[in-house]
């Protein structure tokens, strides 16, 4: 073969500004990385379990959704919430790919009630008992839009509870089988 065929080859010298100079490690270099290292597996597991939703809360399907196109109801049972035969939950009205919603909670355990509005319209919230054999409005209350309310109530136990979020022109959804 001719010297013009011939495969160039590169020599150290002409591969000079691409070689990679040692790293010397320090063995404080190493704890530090060992540390970072530890952390970082550490949020890994914790981290989910910190912003997951809350512990043993069921998704289940509501007993009354009237949610138009564009809003979506949901329902949420924890039937173990410390309190023996009580049954939490929470019932939500949201927007679909937003951060507006109006949701209310109820606690078994403290027989109290949560109440949130992120819309920008008025948002209602009622709760039934189940006493004598028929339902009775317990409690209801309104709110503004980006308004909170908690409430404490007394509940004698095992009494089904039920309890709906409204959202103005947005439509309302309810969850029956939770239980003080």
């Amino acid at each position: 073969r001719g010297e013009s065929d011939a495969i160039p080859r590169l020599s150290c010298s002409s591969n000079r500004k691409f070689r990679r100079k040692p790293v010397f490690v320090t063995p404080r270099k190493r704890r530090i990385r060992r540390t970072a290292s530890v952390a970082a597996v550490a949020a890994a597991v914790t981290l989910p379990l910190l912003v997951g939703s809350p512990a043993h809360a069921d998704l289940v399907n509501c007993n009354y959704n009237s949610t138009p196109n564009g809003w979506y109801g949901s329902c949420h049972r924890s039937p173990t919430d410390g309190d023996a035969g009580g049954v939490s939950g929470d019932v939500q009205n949201e927007k679909i790919n937003s951060r507006k919603s109006a949701r209310v909670e109820f606690k078994a355990r403290s027989e109290r009630y949560w109440f949130s509005n992120r819309t920008n319209k008025k948002a209602s919230f009622k709760s039934w008992i189940f006493v004598g054999g028929q339902w009775r409005m317990f409690k209801e209350a309104q709110l503004n839009s980006n308004d909170d309310l908690w409430f404490d109530t007394s509940i004698a136990e095992n009494i089904p509870v039920s309890i709906s979020i409204c959202v103005e022109g947005k439509g309302c959804a309810r969850l029956d089988s939770l239980r003080s």
